[in-house]
């Protein structure tokens, strides 16, 4: 149950910020790294964006995409929170639970 519960936070997560990443980013010229010709159809913009909030969910940052707009930038700096704070909730329930009689 604890391992079904996280995984939706992070689909759920994954999809929301997507979606506000199209909505508020949806000009190539709110990031740095996107080529304007490859960024043409609906589908390629999902995908930079997608692709985008994946490997910040990640940690991982290659930094080929970057937020340049204000609001993107605003919208990375929420998502990081957003990962720290639920990071932090998954270390303090696995920290409770190896205290837990059985582990003792």
């Amino acid at each position: 149950m604890f391992i079904i519960y996280h995984i939706g936070i992070f689909v759920f997560n994954i999809i929301l910020f997507t979606v506000l990443f199209l909505l508020f980013g949806y000009n190539t010229s709110a990031w740095k790294g996107i080529i304007k010709n490859r960024d043409d159809t609906f589908m390629k913009k999902l995908h930079h964006r997608f692709y985008f909030v994946v490997l910040t969910y990640a940690t991982v940052g290659l930094g080929g995409i970057v937020p340049h707009a204000y609001s993107t930038r605003v919208l990375t700096g929420i998502l990081s929170i957003i990962i720290f704070l639920h990071t932090l909730l998954r270390s303090e329930e696995h920290t409770s639970e190896l205290q837990s009689p059985m582990y003792l």
